[in-house]
């Protein structure tokens, strides 16, 4: 994993593959990112619905929009 932040807000995270099972010290580094720079991308992922329900319940879940 290759992590390139921006000089204002965010980061771009490189070499990672969001549909594969993370490892424990994989999931810390993202979550810190994630605190740090409030937004990451991540390109090039084939993530199914599951994929992306799995990822998001790492980081916080999903959430229902209150309207």
């Amino acid at each position: 994993m290759n992590v390139n932040q921006f000089p204002i807000l965010g980061a771009e995270i490189r070499e990672l593959d969001l549909s594969s099972d993370l490892t424990d010290s994989e999931n810390l580094v993202i979550k810190n990112h994630l605190t740090e720079n409030l937004v990451l991308i991540v390109k090039d992922q084939n993530l199914s619905p599951k994929d992306l329900e799995k990822i998001s319940s790492l980081w916080g879940g999903a959430f229902e929009p209150p309207f």
